[in-house]
């Protein structure tokens, strides 16, 4: 897999993904706001020109705390420690930016609950009907 900085002609091939990975469904100007805000933070995977992996954060402001806010691997490609790469190329951009935790919210029902435990995260929170469909969200966190 290759990885690069998102950027903003790439937002349809974005939107794209997301919709094929996810059902949650986000305006195409938050990624152009997460953009413009951090660069760094929204680092793209491609597999032969197509886009198969992403991760996308922010910093909290006047926290020393990134918190993520997607990381989608296509199906195809799980299990093979793409989403770990990402994660840890994500945590060094923090790290350098002065970010000594990270936090992030994963679906109650989630696989990937499995997935951020193996990375050292810990349950801290719960959020009752968090996202769109109402399913309830369980917030993660852990040191950098």
């Amino acid at each position: 897999m290759k990885y690069e900085l998102f950027r903003p002609e790439l937002l349809n091939n974005v939107i794209s993904f997301l919709d094929e990975n996810i059902t949650e469904r986000y305006s195409p100007k938050i990624f152009s706001k997460i953009h413009n805000l951090w660069p760094e933070g929204f680092i793209l995977g491609f597999v032969n020109d197509e886009l198969k992996a992403l991760i996308c954060g922010a910093i909290v402001p006047s926290s020393e705390k990134l918190r993520i806010l997607l990381v989608i691997v296509s199906p195809e490609y799980r299990l093979q420690g793409y989403g770990k790469q990402l994660m840890s190329m994500l945590s060094k951009v923090a790290k350098n930016k002065g970010c000594n935790r990270i936090s992030l919210e994963v679906r109650n029902e989630s696989r990937a609950i499995l997935f951020y435990k193996k990375l050292d995260f810990s349950n801290v929170d719960y959020i009752p009907c968090y996202y769109q469909d109402g399913t309830d969200a369980i917030v993660m966190e852990k040191g950098l």
